[in-house]
């Protein structure tokens, strides 16, 4: 009896999959070929912490954006930062140090998972993105997320905004669709519920993994 209602589960999962997330997938794949991200990781979720963390990646927007701002593609904003990591490892290391800290720094670049996230009027789905990430101290505080190339990095840390000419920066490397796509009603919710169902997906395959591992022979 559990057998029958494992198929069904996995049925329905494996539709829900066909018919929803897939198109959603595809749309992120497209955006992880195209775009370049950034993220910054604190110590911890201790105030002065997490202050530490956005002027390390103040200092390092500051530093990259007028290169990135030039830069016509996502392969060539990765050769750039690439060409750049020690100044960048040398960057933050200089703040936090002016800080009175001294936290090491991890600095890399390569694939990383990053959720749903909202940039202003745009939100981009959760998946593998190719990103500059940099861990401080034990990199146990909480996350800050953004756009490196095209460089659609917050510039008002205390509100929260992004460049006024935020499609217009997306125009030069995504479709007219993908960027409606990113910016129709609500994507929030809809790319949300697509990572929710996911999830769900993954702990079930995990669980009927399990469950006929154990499963003794006939």
């Amino acid at each position: 009896m559990k057998w029958a209602v494992a198929i069904l589960v996995t049925t329905l999962i494996a539709v829900l999959l066909t018919g929803y997330i897939l198109p959603d997938k595809d749309l992120q794949v497209d955006l992880s070929n195209k775009l370049l991200r950034f993220h910054v990781i604190a110590n911890s979720d201790d105030e002065a912490d997490q202050q530490l963390k956005l002027k390390v990646k103040d200092a390092i927007v500051e530093c990259l954006d007028p290169y990135l701002t030039a830069t016509d593609s996502k392969n060539d904003a990765m050769v750039l930062i690439n060409s750049k990591l020690n100044d960048i490892q040398r960057t933050a290391e200089e703040v936090i140090k002016e800080e009175g800290y001294e936290y090491p720094v991890k600095v890399s670049i390569g694939k990383f998972d990053f959720p749903v996230k909202s940039y202003g009027a745009i939100t981009l789905p959760s998946g593998e993105y190719d990103a500059l990430r940099i861990v401080i101290g034990k990199g146990d505080g909480k996350n800050w997320w953004c756009v490196l190339f095209p460089p659609l990095c917050f510039v008002d840390t205390a509100h929260g905004k992004v460049r006024d000419n935020t499609k217009e920066e997306l125009s030069r490397v995504l479709s007219k669709n993908e960027i409606e796509e990113i910016s129709s009603d609500r994507p929030e919710i809809k790319f949300k519920a697509v990572e929710i169902v996911e999830n769900i997906a993954s702990k079930v395959s995990d669980t009927l993994k399990l469950a006929f591992q154990k499963r003794p022979p006939d």
